[in-house]
């Protein structure tokens, strides 16, 4: 996101070195799934008035699916970390602040893949002001304003910035599975 990376320049150079190194890995790992989340989100929505029965299957198969596979990927990263981090030129304090950050990044990637199949399914029900809401009031309400404030007293940290993030998606994440999974049951 270009706002924390502008919040970030003014903090120190190493700070944002780190953030978009671990930015770059983050999106790899949610850039392969993309594909499973929009697969299962039209099938969703070709099901979702003739069979409920099978939208429920789908749904709760495919969150599985999405949380199994980002806890492999994020493993792999994890295992891998000398390797990848090796292709940097990085010195110890740079090196260790991604390594204490990657559990954090690696949390996000979870609450954020499980989270973003959740708005792909809602917007399959035709509820995707929902997920509009659901964003801007976690991310803008509590991430971005929580990185801010920290920015302004001098608290911000890379782990900081993540945990900020990690915080959003996971109460975005539920709070549209919740809706998800009423909106299914009431049906």
């Amino acid at each position: 996101m270009p706002v924390i990376a502008s919040l970030l320049a003014v903090t120190n150079e190493q700070t944002l070195v780190a953030h978009e190194i671990l930015s770059n890995v983050y999106e790899f790992v949610l850039s392969l799934p993309i594909a499973f989340m929009l697969a299962s989100s039209v099938m969703v929505g070709q099901n979702y008035k003739v069979n409920q029965l099978k939208v429920f299957e789908l749904s709760y198969h495919s969150e599985w699916v999405m949380i199994i596979y980002l806890l492999f990927a994020s493993g792999i990263l994890w295992l891998t970390i000398d390797l990848w981090l090796s292709h940097y030129t990085l010195d110890i304090v740079l090196t260790q602040m991604i390594v204490t950050a990657m559990p954090i990044v690696m949390l996000r990637s979870i609450f954020e893949g499980v989270q973003s199949l959740m708005a792909f399914n809602l917007r399959a029900v035709d509820k995707g002001w929902i997920v509009v809401v659901g964003l801007t009031g976690c991310l803008f309400g509590i991430s971005i304003v929580g990185i801010w404030l920290w920015q302004q007293y001098n608290l911000l940290d890379l782990t900081q910035i993540w945990s900020w993030l990690t915080l959003g998606y996971g109460i975005s994440w539920l709070i549209l599975r919740h809706i998800y999974w009423k909106l299914l049951i009431n049906k």
